[in-house]
């Protein structure tokens, strides 16, 4: 595996039922494990779950870098708000619960009950490039700083004002904000989502070299760069 992909989950999903699983529901196991039972006929894997614009433009972008790389060499991490960080092929029940919804301590208290900051740093130990597709609450969920190890770096897109509390040695802060957003074409709420589809498509344009590229620069530049770029070369295509 060369690369980590972690995103977040989204109030929409593929499949609903009236007695989603709540939080009283998530927080204990024994629970948990009746209601998933009940809600069998509704559970998917977890990448198939989430139609919210950035999950959906994420996984694009996840294609493109599999059918550039190799399906083995990029894995995907779903920070969810009710099941904790889980793999993109955990299936999952429908549920309500979003860290959007918590005030700051209640949040942190959950993030804490779903081991949400030691699943993280465990799942990324030895991953030379991970990129993070999460908004403010969801990092909060994950306590930065998190620290790259030898040799890796990890890539945050958040909002500029984000970059003193995520910034340091071994990491890439990429702003996407309203200027981003605006420039791309797209929302802010798909606006990370819309950025890897588009990184996804300019290293199947250029080759996997890019992705060294934007491994070895502590600046946002040879992402952004990149991305200017497959913009570029689809407003020529079109």
């Amino acid at each position: 595996m060369r690369i980590a992909v972690i995103g977040s989950c989204t109030g929409e999903k593929a499949v609903d039922c009236p007695n989603r699983l709540t939080l009283t529901d998530l927080a204990d196991p024994d629970r948990l494990a009746e209601r998933q039972r009940q809600l069998a006929p509704f559970m998917r894997p977890a990448a198939q779950m989430y139609l919210g614009d950035q999950h959906v433009r994420m996984m694009r972008g996840v294609e493109s870098l599999r059918r550039s790389l190799g399906p083995e060499t990029v894995k995907v991490w779903i920070l969810s708000a009710g099941y904790g960080l889980i793999e993109e092929n955990r299936m999952i029940a429908p549920y309500e619960a979003t860290f959007n919804a918590m005030g700051r301590r209640a949040a942190a208290a959950w993030a804490e009950k779903l081991s949400v900051g030691r699943g993280i740093r465990a799942a990324i130990v030895g991953v030379p490039l991970v990129f993070f597709l999460l908004g403010e609450r969801y990092l909060g969920a994950a306590r930065p700083p998190i620290v790259p190890g030898p040799g890796q770096r990890l890539v945050f897109l958040a909002k500029p004002a984000l970059e003193g509390r995520l910034g340091g040695r071994g990491t890439t802060v990429v702003p996407a904000g309203m200027i981003e957003a605006r420039k791309y074409g797209c929302g802010l709420v798909g606006l990370k989502g819309r950025m890897l589809q588009l990184l996804g498509k300019a290293v199947e344009s250029e080759g996997p070299d890019l992705l060294a590229k934007i491994e070895g620069d502590d600046s946002p530049a040879t992402l952004l760069e990149a991305i200017d770029r497959e913009v570029w070369r689809r407003g020529q295509a079109g």
